[in-house]
This record gives structure tokens, sequence and C-alpha cells, in this order.
């Protein structure tokens, strides 16, 4: 079982660095903090919470990075859906993501 983190994630312009962070609560898995290019995350969840956490923060930076208008709450609601949906769509189709992948290499070899 690997424990060590994404680290750095490249979406956009930047590298976010991926940590864990004591100051998360028990409500919040993770947090994304755009203008220090960091994505933060609760110690202790076990791997499927973890890969949907770092998703979820994911896609929080891809909004940032995209100029984002939707306010908070409506944000988090589309983030938390697209996030749960495509850990669910990994979790079991693994063929997709080594189809994914092998068509991506295609491209730069």
């Amino acid at each position: 079982m690997s424990t060590s983190l994404p680290d750095p994630i490249h979406l956009g312009y930047r590298a976010w660095r991926v940590r864990y962070d004591d100051g998360c609560t028990d409500e919040e898995y993770g947090e994304t903090v755009a203008n220090k290019g960091l994505i933060l995350l609760q110690r202790g969840q076990d791997g499927p919470a973890e890969v949907d956490t770092v998703r979820h923060e994911c896609l929080h930076a891809m909004m940032h990075n995209t100029g984002n208008v939707l306010k908070h709450k409506d944000e988090e609601q589309v983030v938390t859906l697209l996030a749960h949906g495509l850990v669910e769509l990994i979790q079991r189709n693994p063929h997709l993501l080594r189809w994914i992948e092998s068509r991506l290499k295609e491209d730069t070899e």
C-alpha cells in the first residue's frame, strides 16, 4: 500500500503542491488554496476517500484556473458530483483508465 501523495499535480499554469494538513476539520476532507497553489488533505482517509478528495480538490483548482464564475455553493455541488462520478467510473472500469493512458501515449511517441 502506497502512502505517498501525488505531488506535484500539474494543472494549468502551475504545479500544485499536495500536502497533508492537520487544520482540515472532520467535515472538510481537503482544501484548495489557490493563491498558494496548494492542495491540502485531511490525514487518515481510506484509499477511495483520499482519491475522491484529491480529485475533488483538483476540480476546484481547474475551476480556479479557468476563471470560475460560480458561487461557492454551486461550485461545491458541481465539484462534488464530478469527483464522486470520476472515482466510481475509474473504480468500476479500470480498463478504461488503461485505455486512456495508452491512447494518450500515442500522441507523445
